[in-house]
């Protein structure tokens, strides 16, 4: 088991097994995570567990590949079993909202940082503190570079 992190870019031999303790939200993203699987040449499968809350984004999916719903096979669970996984699927979840909610922090903290310095415009103290804190250790790490980048081009041209 592990994030959305490691369906891309990984080649981890002999991974036989995908297990999607929460509905991919696109096609693109059930690709590269069942992609880990039937590496080289290899087979491999992919099971999905789903909630009727995940029926329109299961839709979508099966709709991009060019499946039917019908084309997958499914499995009845019975509810004891659901109730032992239930805590690892809602941990699940909250890891995700969390990684997504801090990704779409930073993503718009860049924006805006980016935005400014295009402009040329002087973004208050405050706010450079707060949208600073909102990037993650590599775009301060970043905009670390680039602001001692700007201190030493100041410093050449005498400005």
């Amino acid at each position: 088991m592990c994030t959305d992190v490691a369906a891309r870019g990984l080649d981890i031999p002999y991974v036989s097994n995908v297990v999607h303790y929460q509905c991919p939200y696109n096609a693109e993203i059930y690709v590269h995570r069942c992609g880990r699987t039937a590496r080289v040449g290899r087979n491999g499968d992919s099971l999905a567990i789903l909630n009727p809350e995940d029926s329109k984004a299961f839709r979508s999916i099966c709709l991009v590949l060019k499946k039917t719903e019908d084309s997958f096979t499914r499995f009845e669970v019975q509810f004891n079993v659901l109730d032992k996984i239930k805590p690892l699927i809602d941990q699940a979840k909250d890891l995700e909202k969390t990684i997504h909610h801090k990704n779409m922090e930073e993503k718009s903290a860049n924006w805006m940082l980016h935005t400014a310095e295009e402009a040329e415009l002087c973004i208050e103290e405050d706010l450079q503190h707060k949208l600073h804190s909102q990037l993650g250790e590599k775009g301060r790490k970043n905009n670390l570079l680039k602001d001692s980048r700007l201190d030493e081009f100041k410093h050449d041209d005498g400005i």
